[in-house]
């Protein structure tokens, strides 16, 4: 009993020394901000460290249309998912409209 009691007493003594644990925005947020603010749709991320200590992500998204060379993620903050706003909006073509021309002039029945 008195190792263990020796060991469980060193192991909380670990965990209080240990420093203050630092938030980092994981590829998840990073993911579910891409999913609810965009349509780029499924997508792999992989971030980059910026010189001013913000995170960059890069998303090759699934969303061809609109992002064809994938979205690009600042977050300004690394441990708030908070900070981070989409750097190119995606593309958005209205070729339709174009073709359908202006609907409100359409003769009445």
């Amino acid at each position: 009993m008195k190792p263990f009691l020796d060991r469980l007493i060193a192991a909380a003594l670990a965990c209080c020394a240990a420093g203050p644990a630092q938030g980092e925005i994981k590829d998840y947020e990073v993911r579910r901000y891409l999913y609810l603010k965009t349509s780029c749709g499924k997508s792999s991320i992989v971030n980059v460290e910026r010189r001013d200590g913000a995170i960059e992500f890069h998303a090759d998204c699934q969303n061809k249309t609109d992002f064809p060379d994938g979205a690009v993620v600042i977050c300004s903050d690394p441990e708030s998912d908070l900070s981070c706003s989409l750097k190119n909006p995606g593309a958005n073509f209205h070729s339709l409209k174009l073709l359908q021309g202006d609907t409100s002039k359409a003769p009445s029945p």
